[in-house]
């Protein structure tokens, strides 16, 4: 007969490690785990790009180079945001499909690190800004 042990009150240390190596051992275990982490990854990244764009659009940052996005975003930002997440729902779907296959790991190996590198834009562009705020002569 098996009894349970009533789950104790507090979280340590240790449960977290032997958490987060079940977790590693998780995604270690099949091409398909590391597959669907990235498409997370992945997603996640757009939501920020696509909040970032936005907020220059709104401040005057920065003006859309895509044609298309341009044209969208003159109708409204709700309109971008369904262009965009409407293509990314279509590419990753073809990841997250043949997530089994080498080519789909390797390709979110692929789309992950440009948008890293996206993200990496957007923190110098930022930079940049801020930069010139800073620059302004100061008045006192």
């Amino acid at each position: 007969m098996l009894v349970r042990q009533p789950m104790p009150l507090m979280w340590t240390v240790r449960d977290g490690l032997s958490g987060a190596r079940a977790a590693l051992r998780w995604l270690a275990a099949a091409r398909s785990h590391r597959v669907l982490c990235l498409v997370l990854g992945v997603w996640v990244l757009n939501v920020f790009d696509f909040i970032l764009t936005i907020t220059a659009h709104r401040q005057h940052l920065l003006h859309e180079l895509n044609p298309l996005a341009k044209h969208l975003l003159s109708h409204g930002e709700p309109f971008l945001g369904l262009f965009k997440f409407g293509l990314l729902a279509i590419g990753t779907y073809a990841l997250v499909k043949f997530r089994r296959e080498r080519i789909s790991e390797l390709g979110c190996f692929v789309v992950l690190g440009s948008y890293v590198l996206v993200a990496l834009q957007w923190h110098y562009c930022y930079e940049m800004y801020a930069m010139t705020v800073n620059c302004g002569p100061d008045v006192a």
